[in-house]
């Protein structure tokens, strides 16, 4: 019998599954976010490809717990069949198919054809190996070779890796997708193979900026006490709702409504003293905290108030860690916290500085950047448009989980062009 082709043995994986649930639980502490709740579900139906991320060599275990009614059959590198015979019997016990990574054959496609012929789950993790010192690899095809033979369902699959007993792991399952709805798989070329490829890391991305928005995005009640006094602030602004008669711009037209769900950093220009105000009234629906300078909270009762009303002081003469800290945990609750990264009220139309604090919170806070950019009317009876950018992932712009100081300088350089495109927006607009 050949490496491929060798069957699970199915008593070791039902004993495997039913011993395993609850250590599974207390280490793993699994939580399950959806893409779409209302139609999904863990219970994968008929056959279909469990496309997954790597974080770590107990992806597997996860997986194969998680999904209890399933046999997730994995595709496995050869090297992890080496290491002894009674673990290289354990893996092909469990439903691992054998790829050899070094000579290129296509056993493996085969195999995994014959099981989602017979209704079965075959598992991929298409970046073939563990990341290497935070950096990750890209898709290799062997996916797409499969997919491309069948009519089986892709089901994408996010896990953060955050696996440890003083840790909770976070999976986020994804919709369906259907290659040949997207693309001829019909004798397909290199090239062509190649696409679908980068399409189906697009759609990991777009799952993983999911899962970070819903976790983010947190449970927060309508009415409670400890928010009062916010709640009481945004209460006395709603008159500006008419004062300004907000005209609201997008980037991307698509995103209408999008932008602001879970954390967020808003980042803006800087014109006035209007400008908090302003924006509140443009996103008068969420508890928005503002990142506040020092000169402001200093002051007694300008202090106190401002502090009621959500904002954060941070001393901009010093490197102010707490401030940073407070912020980012904001963010974590899935709160907005507004910034202006120009460091103060800047007159000035054009913007051509920023400074990188706002970067590092988001970093930190793994949340999108929002730019927004906005110009006090000439009168006061005139009103007030804003256009809003499209949001900045900077986790996707950095080369290691610590991001360097080109990649900071990178991550300035977009961030500033963004602003800029709002900016070009807005002079374009009536």
């Amino acid at each position: 019998m050949s490496k491929t082709n060798r069957k699970p043995n199915y008593l070791l994986l039902g004993f495997t599954k039913l011993t395993g649930w609850l250590p599974t639980w207390v280490f793993f502490k699994p939580k399950l976010y959806y893409e779409n709740k209302k139609k999904q579900s863990r219970n994968i139906r008929g056959a279909a490809i469990l496309m997954s991320n790597h974080t770590s060599l107990l992806d597997f275990v996860l997986y194969l717990l998680l999904f209890w009614d399933r046999v997730p059959r994995f595709l496995m590198a050869e090297v992890l069949f080496t290491k002894n015979k009674i673990f290289t019997w354990l893996l092909y016990s469990l439903g691992g198919i054998y790829v050899n990574r070094e000579n290129v054959g296509f056993g493996f496609v085969s195999k995994s054809l014959e099981i989602l012929d017979k209704g079965g789950l075959v598992g991929v993790f298409p970046q073939g190996r563990l990341p290497v010192e935070g950096k990750t690899f890209p898709y290799k095809p062997g996916i797409v070779l499969i997919a491309s033979r069948t009519k089986a369902p892709i089901i994408p699959v996010y896990t953060d890796g955050n696996y440890g007993l003083k840790k909770r792991a976070h999976v986020m399952i994804g919709e369906p997708i259907y290659l040949h709805d997207h693309f001829d798989c019909t004798d397909a070329s290199k090239e062509e193979i190649q696409q679908m490829t980068d399409f189906l890391s697009g759609k990991m991305d777009a799952l993983k900026h999911e899962l970070e928005r819903q976790m983010t995005q947190g449970s927060h009640p309508a009415v409670h006490p400890k928010h009062l006094p916010m709640d009481m602030a945004r209460f006395c602004l709603l008159p500006t709702q008419i004062k300004y008669r907000t005209r609201k711009y997008y980037l991307d037209p698509e995103a209408k409504g999008k932008h602001l769900k879970g954390g967020a950093l808003i980042v803006s220009n800087h014109t006035s003293f209007e400008d908090p105000i302003f924006i509140n009234s443009l996103f008068w629906y969420r508890r928005l905290y503002f990142l506040t300078g020092e000169v402001l909270m200093d002051k007694k009762l300008w202090g106190r108030l401002l502090k009621w009303a959500g904002c954060i002081r941070i001393d901009r003469n010093i490197s102010d860690i707490e401030s940073i800290r407070t912020c980012v945990n904001k963010l974590k609750q899935g709160y907005p916290l507004v910034m202006f990264p120009q460091g103060g009220i800047k007159r000035e139309q054009d913007v051509e500085e920023i400074k990188t604090g706002a970067i590092l919170i988001a970093l930190q806070a793994k949340v999108p950047i929002l730019p927004i950019y906005s110009e006090k009317p000439k009168k006061w009876y005139q009103r007030r448009k804003a256009v809003i950018g499209e949001p900045l992932f900077c986790s996707e712009h950095c080369s290691k989980k610590m991001p360097s100081m080109a990649d900071m300088e990178h991550l300035s350089k977009l961030l500033l062009e963004q602003i800029q495109a709002c900016e070009k927006e807005y002079w374009a607009k009536p």
